[in-house]
């Protein structure tokens, strides 16, 4: 199962898909959004959901693509996150949480912090209009696990984004369905993972 939600660096176009809902704020945000200019250390994740759904370790990565026009850059990489514990909740992730929900925040590695870095220096030169070439930013779902079992239609996820500890967190996506993460047309025939000997969140 996999599902990978981008934003173009470049162009700056959105690509969605499934049942899934985006404040009109949020897509400004996101249409003026620039990774390529973000601090790495400062890049962060959060996912609310019911607490009966757990993020494994390596079950969210951060997805990166370009394709220059000039053919002299070309990369498609995966990011390493891993999972802080016990984090400092800011206001933007707390203040609609519901009764039986979590947030599990998550962030680059320094071994990944340090790739985007060398991959910040070798874009700057289309970043800064002087050659073109298209790309995506996105964060890739490839797992999760369940610590109960749960109805298939109720399994949600809101995704928040961080680029900036002075902008904060920001909805990036709102009532994932995880049914949308499956290659399997029917949903409710998935059967998650239990989370028993899994690192989870």
């Amino acid at each position: 199962m996999r599902n990978q939600v981008s934003i173009a660096m470049i162009a700056g176009s959105l690509l969605l898909a499934g049942c899934m809902s985006m404040p009109l704020t949020t897509m400004y945000k996101l249409s003026n959004l620039d990774p390529m200019a973000a601090d790495p250390a400062q890049i962060k994740i959060a996912i609310r959901a019911d607490d009966r759904i757990g993020i494994p370790e390596g079950g969210v990565n951060i997805k990166a693509k370009f394709d220059a026009d000039d053919g002299n850059l070309n990369f498609d990489e995966t990011f390493v996150v891993e999972i802080i514990r016990n984090p400092i909740m800011s206001i933007d992730l707390v203040k609609d949480t519901r009764p039986g929900e979590t947030v599990t925040v998550l962030q680059l590695t320094e071994h990944d912090a340090q790739r985007f870095r060398v991959l910040q220096l070798s874009l700057a030169p289309y970043v800064e209009g002087e050659r073109k070439g298209t790309g995506s930013f996105g964060i890739d779902i490839s797992g999760v696990c369940l610590h109960n079992p749960m109805p298939a239609e109720d399994i949600l996820l809101d995704i928040f984004l961080q680029t900036s500890n002075d902008d904060g967190y920001y909805v990036f996506l709102r009532d994932l369905d995880l049914g949308d993460l499956s290659d399997d047309e029917d949903a409710d025939s998935v059967e998650w993972p239990i989370c028993e000997k899994m690192q989870v969140s």
